[in-house]
């Protein structure tokens, strides 16, 4: 539409047969403007003076970003005689830096033993009672029920690609065996394993095990 549009313009134009309008000499007014004076020279034998040199602009110090160091983290306190399942989150668990161990390959020499990764707050949760908060991610199904899942900070990290670390989630069996039907968000009971548990290859599978004497729905406790 544009184009046809020119198009029009253009043979319009050409069309035309008018003569063009004439041009009348009339008398100049105004005053004459003076011609601008030629610059003196220079005496002679004397160099001209030397344009005024720019100013010098100090270099911009380079701003140098120092990252905080992490806040330190709150020690799980489980003390004697407190309430029978002690509330605890899956962000407490995770708060600490955690790499799971590379096995060698067959035939290879066994890699030297390693410090415990745990803290030790948390390796005396061991066999400790808690209650946790999280989102359900199936892991075995039986007759369309969940027979095993894991229980995740967020929803993002069950269904998008939001890595999550090993020390972020719990693997979750009901104690009695039972499958239970799929919930979206739920709060689990049950006593907690502490500590890595490899597959044949030396694989690091969990760090975090529960057998579910309870799993209420909604994430309400």
């Amino acid at each position: 539409m544009r184009r046809a549009f020119c198009a029009l313009l253009l043979i319009a134009g050409c069309g035309r047969t008018d003569p063009p309008p004439a041009v009348v000499a009339g008398p100049v007014q105004g005053e004459l403007i003076a011609p601008v004076a030629p610059s003196a020279p220079s005496p002679a034998g004397l160099p001209a003076d030397p344009p005024p040199a720019a100013p010098e602009i100090p270099p911009t110090p380079e701003t140098v970003e120092v990252s905080a160091p992490p806040p330190p983290r709150a020690e799980v306190k489980a003390a004697d005689g407190g309430p029978e399942y002690l509330p605890m989150t899956l962000q407490q668990l995770g708060a600490f830096k955690y790499e799971p161990p590379v096995p060698p390959l067959r035939g290879a020499a066994p890699p030297p033993p390693r410090p415990d990764p745990f803290p030790p707050d948390l390796k005396n949760l061991d066999g400790r009672k808690v209650e946790i908060s999280g989102f359900m991610y199936p892991l075995r199904m039986e007759r369309g029920k969940i027979a095993e899942f894991l229980l995740m900070p967020s929803i993002l990290s069950c269904c998008f690609a939001d890595r999550v670390k090993m020390n972020e989630f719990v693997a979750i069996l009901p104690a009695d065996g039972k499958p239970i039907r799929f919930l979206t968000q739920v709060t689990v009971r049950g006593a907690l394993e502490v500590g890595e548990e490899k597959d044949e290859d030396g694989w690091v599978m969990s760090v975090y095990r529960m057998k579910a004497e309870s799993i209420v729905d909604g994430g309400t406790k």
